[in-house]
């Protein structure tokens, strides 16, 4: 493995992990507006 194939996994694996944190707020909030 490359340094520059480890930089893209880490890249995917940071990009994954906000993008579901960002689902949960998006969720959250959508559930706060609801009641």
């Amino acid at each position: 493995m490359s340094f520059n194939e480890l930089y893209l996994l880490i890249y995917l694996i940071l990009i994954i992990s906000i993008n579901n944190i960002f689902n949960k707020v998006i969720i959250y909030y959508l559930y706060i507006l609801n009641k």
